[in-house]
């Protein structure tokens, strides 16, 4: 049976570069983490941005918004707006401090309802509100709305989990914007396990930052503030810089794949949103035409057992039990037809062409045993 989603990794050279470690020095923010920070700022950043390694993105995604309380916020925000078309840990790093989670919805596009989240912050009569958005399977986020939230003045977490793609993406300056991203062994940067935190360097100031990832320690081993241990180690650090040197195959990889399922699926598809670049893929979504179901193409696709198959991101993050509690901003009618629509199949760096043609079979099978019975 075909995966659905596999490790990007290869680690055949691993065992050679062990002795890059400096002995005793396997943590606590060591030569070789500072050496794959730096390597990531040349290779896909600004020269200005920090970039802190986080052992892994929901933990990041927790210390962003702490960070922007402190940085941006007279007093903490109770209140985290994020999408609820997303994966759990985007609202569960928000439970995870203590926060209030509020859902806003999204378009067909991938993008955020600016008024529905505007809307509420004035409702809010001045308290602060946290926004996290999130770039959608690797989509991102129309320029037009964070040039929006810029001139506003809105802080916001930017959830780049599987969104690390080519240099000339992420080097654009936005106020006010910290990102998060992540390196599981299954993203299109794979590090095992683990993440960054990128900041402009004139907003933010590095040494709390690593003070918010160990234990609130700045200077002495007395806590300062409340924080946690979110350190990337050296070994997966060691695991980033070998990355960051076969990345541009892996890109390729990807989109020779995602480039074969378009082709072969184009009929059934609805067009897909893209904004600015090509994604990165940590598997290839699918939003499929009306009058195409996705959770009875799904359901056949899981009887034949050839491949894994998923419906991300459902249930929504306002169907699950431990969002029990939280609210909605508004209505989530973009929310529900993406719920409806969106499938996802396998593609990572190992899938061979012939397996990519085998498994699109099987999704056009489906969809006309659909369409036959309509």
């Amino acid at each position: 049976m075909i995966p659905f989603l596999k490790p990007n990794l290869d680690l055949s050279s691993f065992g050679e570069r062990l002795s890059e470690l400096t002995v005793g020095w396997y943590s606590n923010f060591g030569p070789v983490e500072t050496q794959y920070c730096d390597a990531m700022r040349v290779q896909f950043f600004r020269p200005d941005h920090h970039i802190v390694g986080v052992n892994n993105a929901t933990v990041g995604l927790s210390v962003a918004l702490r960070m922007v309380d402190e940085a941006f916020h007279d007093t903490p925000a109770e209140i985290v707006l994020c999408p609820s078309f997303t994966f759990a840990a985007t609202g569960l790093a928000a439970l995870s401090i203590g926060k209030k989670v509020v859902f806003y919805d999204l378009d067909r596009q991938f993008q955020p309802d600016l008024n529905q989240i505007l809307g509420f912050m004035d409702a809010q009569a001045g308290a602060p509100v946290s926004l996290i958005l999130y770039e959608t399977f690797g989509n991102q986020i129309d320029p037009a709305i964070l040039d929006s939230l810029h001139d506003k003045g809105i802080p916001y977490v930017l959830d780049c989990a599987a969104s690390l793609t080519l240099p000339s993406n992420h080097k654009t300056r936005r106020p006010k914007c910290i990102q998060v991203f992540s390196t599981h062994a299954t993203k299109p940067f794979p590090t095992i396990e683990g993440g960054l935190i990128v900041c402009n360097g004139d907003e933010l100031d590095l040494l709390q930052i690593r003070s918010y990832l160990n234990f609130g320690f700045r200077g002495s081993r007395c806590a300062q503030v409340n924080a946690t241990n979110g350190k990337l180690g050296e070994m997966h650090s060691l695991v980033g810089l070998g990355t960051v040197e076969r990345f541009p195959a892996l890109m390729r990889s990807y989109h020779e794949r995602a480039n074969r399922y378009r082709e072969r699926l184009h009929d059934i598809l609805a067009p897909m949103p893209q904004h600015g670049h090509e994604p990165a893929y940590q598997f290839f979504p699918c939003l499929l035409k009306d009058g195409l179901p996705a959770k009875d193409i799904i359901a056949k696709l899981t009887n034949q057992e050839e491949f894994g198959t998923g419906r991300y991101f459902v249930p929504c993050l306002h169907e699950q039990p431990a969002f029990s509690e939280a609210t909605c901003a508004g209505p989530l009618h973009g929310t529900q037809w993406l719920a409806d629509h969106i499938i996802a199949l396998p593609l990572y760096s190992s899938l061979s062409m012939q397996d990519v043609d085998r498994i699109c079979d099987r999704v056009l099978e489906a969809a006309d045993a659909r369409v036959s019975v309509m």
